[in-house]
């Protein structure tokens, strides 16, 4: 089962303690994948910058997901945190789309 599927069962029962549960289990997801992606042995500054960025966006949604469960979300935060995560993405997409043009000009 998803992280998103388990979110939205438990919050359509309105289940707090199911919330919480599924919040901890992404955030050990986002841990070890974190981990992972530093592992990474990278030849380019690029992608390691495009590593970083992947890394701040997972805590980046662990952090909106940790502010969307709370008794009484702060909106304000949420959206704050929603427009960072897009902007952030978007970075990102900039960033692949760049590297992939670089890959295919050096094929």
């Amino acid at each position: 089962m998803s992280f998103q599927t388990e979110v939205t069962q438990a919050a359509q029962n309105s289940d707090k303690k199911a919330l919480d549960a599924v919040v901890d289990k992404m955030e050990k997801y986002v841990n070890s994948f974190n981990n992972d992606l530093e592992a990474l042995k990278l030849k380019s500054t690029e992608a390691d910058v495009l590593r970083d960025k992947m890394k701040d966006s997972n805590e980046l949604g662990l952090e909106l997901a940790e502010a969307g469960v709370e008794t009484k979300p702060d909106m304000n935060k949420v959206n704050e945190l929603q427009k960072k995560a897009v902007d952030l993405q978007q970075s990102i997409l900039t960033d692949m789309q760049a590297l992939q043009a670089k890959v295919k000009a050096g094929a």
